[in-house]
């Protein structure tokens, strides 16, 4: 009995190999499964840190065109909630209203206005360039509270 508790206290112990799955990760078939907004080979990695800065956006077409709409700066803060966590996306297409985009361990990001409401409806992704800057690709449509002024837009903001 007690060589098979050693065996079994031994195999458990060791199931990721000398790596210890971190804030709040466990280990599934030798590999650290993270918890939502932490990322790696040990999910020691923040996820939420590296969507913190500031982003330009020179690259937004829009159809109809927005006119006087070329370039904006949006600076990007974040909140961790029960399902994940969220970006708050200020200055979101040059509007100077923040949006909150709920992010998920892919790193796609999702903004949904509230039911029945108008406002901006986006998914994105976010990846970091060859350079090491990160970058927010979005496709989203806006909508007016009368119903005209419907705009379908993709954009690509960088960050600094």
């Amino acid at each position: 009995m007690a060589v098979f508790s050693c065996v079994l206290y031994s195999s458990c112990k060791n199931k990721c190999g000398s790596v210890v799955c971190q804030n709040g990760g466990t280990c599934t078939s030798n590999v650290c499964v993270c918890a939502t907004g932490y990322y790696g080979n040990t999910c020691s990695g923040s996820e939420t840190s590296e969507y913190i800065g500031t982003y330009n956006c020179s690259n937004e077409k829009c159809y109809p065109a927005l006119v006087g709409n070329s370039g904006w700066q949006s600076s990007i803060v974040v909140s961790v909630n029960n399902s994940g966590y969220t970006v708050t996306i200020n200055n979101f297409a040059g509007s100077n209203v923040p949006y909150d985009a709920v992010v998920d361990s892919l790193g796609d990001l999702q903004i949904v206005p509230a039911t029945g409401s108008y406002g901006v409806s986006a998914r994105g992704k976010y990846t970091v360039d060859s350079t090491g800057h990160g970058v927010i690709e979005m496709n989203y449509t806006e909508s007016t509270s009368s119903g005209t002024g419907n705009y379908s837009c993709a954009m690509r903001m960088r960050k600094e």
